[in-house]
């Protein structure tokens, strides 16, 4: 009985799997996507060896299996499959080591003060109280620093500010090294800081003189600047920086609180240059073009309208990414809409998930390092949601909006706009919670007031409002830009304000994601029934949470600060200092409150923690009982008068060289890490 079920439960996955051979090819990314992702996990970085042999094998035996399996028969899929998925895996890993190889930036290793550096602009940030310069084809006399090649610097916005992008200008800076990770789960900024090719950061001391005004070869970016300074002389306060987010990409001048509005009214999107905004725009291009040829009978007739309009799209969307900055969010989007465009000009389908396959693929062998990324997550999940639901089904609502009367055409629309916003909730809140700590059950609500203004009015007069900046700019255009902009606010803070539109988590452990990414991909990839097992992997990611054992005690690098967990509150030891290691282990705990020390020294199981002080501390013979101690040195020399060493020690020195510690309380004593340490090895990591 059981053999002949066994049996029959294999010959209905065969067939569902041959069912849906057409989605097959749906697969191919995912396979890259699990290379890249294994090659970041690794502690060390790996011989090219590793990538290439594997590589070079699966494709010898892809093709001696075509070579020499001529038929297409079940067997044959059944070994070709395994084979290619296993090519698209290698591929992915070689891509990433090759991207990492390929740009091999240098780090700065130590503080250096009173530098005199000579270097040329890049971009100019604005923010509330200062300038965030970058600066590349640096000169110094200092040899510990000729080989950087690009660095951050703050500048104070008080001051003057005589250059411009693209200027080479000299003076005076400190420049510091890029800080190590704050915890295991913490956000590697070093990372980051590795593929965007920056070496150090620091601020700048002196007066800036400028040697060389600016190069032609800087052109557009000088422009994007120009925009961003003229959309805030007609806007004011934070409508006009809102207003430089949508256009140019520049959300430096956003005040921390107007953020966080938006984030807990689920809106956070809107401030991002991504593929809503790049969608904004192609509509309205793809909308007007072709409905102003549809006016001349003429060319209605003759011409494919229709096509020449997905051409002049290509055009504006390739505008609107040059002048907010070419992010990496808004070149994927570009990437897919081009294709989607391309797509109509051989009479295809452009929403189609081959279209997400290929673009998702192009992306991840192009830039390897955007799978980590918040931004590609969030983009992918919501657009694979929502083709998925809107593949087969809906049609009914699509015939309301394309052929109803007025009435339900409107409520098709609404219809349309609140199951979108449901799916991409849906499809984005896992990642959300993983990547933010945190996620708004008013998402629903917020897009659903935000998205026709959005659509329907904020975009359309945001364009107009540009494209008047070429005669100096119309004032009826910019009072209705106000207008809509102060309309957007007003719904982030209203939203924010209501109910579970804020709730704190901790940070899951990495199954979760992985598990529920799985388990969505093959809910959405496959068309068959039997789809609806990727429902069981989603249960067991979610289910994960439970099992998610966060780490009891912190200890910043350098002593500065020592923190542990309590009651839901974390416990600090110097509220005056390391507020930047504090805010991250309170995110990643999922806490809301942080208090000082009760007293100077404090006992957490068998952990003994103590404060950074120059002073002797005074340790009693019961303190000394613990067997691990984190101190500066002081409670070593006393315990050992009274003849006891702790089991493990973690003093000044040992922070400064394995950087920041989290200590678990475990059944057996205690599990303390290096974080950098367990992270390993890599072309990023510290010295």
């Amino acid at each position: 009985m059981d053999t002949t079920l066994s049996r029959r439960l294999q010959t209905t996955i065969i067939q569902s799997f041959f069912a849906d051979q057409s989605r097959w090819f749906l697969w191919w990314p995912v396979g890259i996507g699990t290379g890249i992702a294994f090659y970041f996990s690794l502690t060390h970085e790996p011989s090219f060896i590793y990538a290439f042999l594997p590589l070079i094998t699966s494709l010898i035996g892809i093709l001696s299996v075509r070579y020499f399996w001529q038929d297409s028969s079940a067997r044959f899929f059944l070994l070709m499959i395994p084979l290619c998925m296993c090519f698209s895996i290698f591929l992915g890993f070689a891509a990433a080591q090759i991207r990492t190889a390929s740009i091999a930036t240098p780090f700065l290793t130590m503080k250096i003060d009173n530098i005199h550096l000579t270097g040329r602009l890049e971009d100019i940030e604005e923010q509330p109280n200062r300038r965030r310069l970058t600066l590349t084809d640096l000169i110094c006399t200092n040899k510990d620093v000729t080989n950087l090649s690009k660095i951050r610097l703050t500048f104070p916005l008080s001051q003057d500010f005589p250059a411009a992008i693209g200027d080479r200008i000299s003076f005076l800076a400190t420049l510091l090294p890029l800080g190590a990770p704050t915890s295991l789960a913490g956000y590697n900024f070093r990372r980051q800081a590795y593929f965007q090719g920056i070496s150090a950061i620091g601020h700048i001391k002196s007066p800036i003189q400028v040697i060389k005004h600016q190069e032609k070869r800087l052109w557009l970016t000088t422009q994007r600047y120009h925009l961003t300074q003229a959309i805030r002389q007609h806007l004011s306060d934070q409508e006009a920086e809102i207003a430089a987010a949508l256009i140019t990409g520049d959300r430096s001048g956003i005040l921390p609180s107007i953020r966080q509005e938006f984030t807990d009214a689920g809106l956070a999107h809107i401030l991002a240059i991504s593929g809503l905004h790049l969608t904004i725009v192609a509509g309205i291009t793809f909308f007007l073009f072709r409905r102003s040829l549809a006016l001349i009978p003429y060319l209605a007739e003759n011409y494919p309208i229709k096509k020449w309009a997905a051409l002049w799209v290509i055009v504006a969307t390739f505008a609107y990414l040059a002048i907010s900055g070419f992010g990496i969010p808004g070149q994927r989007a570009f990437v897919m809409i081009t294709i989607m465009m391309i797509a109509i000009l051989f009479d295809r389908n452009p929403l189609s998930m081959r279209l997400v396959a290929v673009t998702g693929s192009f992306i991840l062998l192009i830039r390897p390092e955007s799978l980590l990324s918040a931004s590609f997550q969030l983009s992918f999940a919501a657009v694979i949601g929502l083709i998925a639901a809107y593949e087969d089904g809906w049609r009914h609502l699509k015939q309301w909006r394309l052929e109803g009367k007025y009435c339900w055409q409107l409520v098709a629309y609404g219809i349309g706009i609140l199951a979108t916003t449901l799916i991409a909730t849906l499809a984005t809140t896992p990642y959300i919670i993983a990547i933010f700590n945190r996620f708004t059950l008013q998402t629903l609500a917020g897009n659903f007031l935000a998205i026709p203004l959005m659509t329907l009015f904020l975009m359309p007069v945001a364009t107009f409002s540009v494209l008047s900046l070429m005669w100096g700019g119309n004032l009826l255009c910019f009072q209705l830009f106000s207008f809509s902009l102060k309309c957007l606010l007003q719904i982030a803070r209203t939203v924010a304000t209501w109910p579970g539109a804020a709730i704190i988590v901790s940070t899951p452990p990495p199954i979760f994601i992985g598990l529920i990414t799985l388990g969505g991909l093959w809910i959405c990839f496959w068309k068959s029934p039997w789809r609806w097992a990727g429902l069981i992997l989603c249960a067991f990611g979610y289910s994960s949470v439970f099992f998610n054992f966060p780490a009891t005690i912190y200890a910043a690098a350098n002593g500065i600060v020592l923190a542990y967990q309590k009651d839901n509150v974390l416990f600090v030891s110097d509220l005056n200092r390391g507020n930047f290691f504090t805010d991250q282990w309170m995110k990643e705990l999922g806490l809301k409150e942080k208090k000082p020390w009760p007293t100077q020294q404090i006992k957490v199981g068998p952990v003994l923690l103590l404060k950074r002080q120059n002073m002797p501390l005074k340790i009693s013979k019961e303190m000394c009982s613990a067997k691990t101690f984190i101190t500066n040195g002081y409670a070593l020399q006393a315990c050992q008068k009274w003849g006891h060493i702790p089991l493990l020690l973690i003093d000044q020195a040992i922070l400064k060289r394995d950087g920041t510690y989290q200590i678990w309380l475990t059944k057996d004593g205690v599990d303390a890490k290096s974080v950098l340490k367990a992270l390993g090895k890599r072309p990023w990591s510290l010295p």
